[in-house]
């Protein structure tokens, strides 16, 4: 099941899709008032997040479009943040990332270029805090 929702909405959704399909066969367990003891088939669970996802899904998102017949394939774009304090790794995880073919918007280099000698932001500075 999980590997025919990666076909069919991507690889890239489906931890998505796992987390809505967890968070619905727990809500189930609890309206149904499942014992502890009892299992519950996640299958269905599965089934539903497939659906919801799939309804859910921003399709105008996709940076990269496959289409072939009759399956559309679209490569979502994920932004990722990588936070941390003073030395742990950001930099190393950036150009790790770099590294892969990711592209990585380093923003204390935006910064410096805006706000350097003969930045477009110089002037803005100026008059604000001087």
């Amino acid at each position: 099941m999980l590997a025919a929702l990666g076909a069919w909405l991507g690889s890239l959704v489906l931890p998505i899709i796992v987390l809505v399909a967890a968070i619905i066969g727990i809500l189930a367990a609890v309206v149904m008032k499942v014992a502890k003891s009892q299992p519950i088939a996640f299958g269905p669970s599965l089934a539903i997040a497939g659906w919801v996802v799939f309804i859910a899904y921003d399709k105008s998102d996709c940076w990269c479009e496959l289409v072939v017949a009759p399956v559309r394939v679209c490569i979502v774009t994920i932004w990722i943040g990588l936070t941390g304090g003073i030395g742990s790794g950001k930099s190393q995880a950036a150009a790790e990332f770099s590294f892969l073919g990711v592209p990585v918007l380093d923003a204390d280099a935006v910064s410096r270029e805006l706000t350097g000698e003969n930045g477009k932001a110089l002037p803005f500075d100026t008059e604000m805090f001087w």
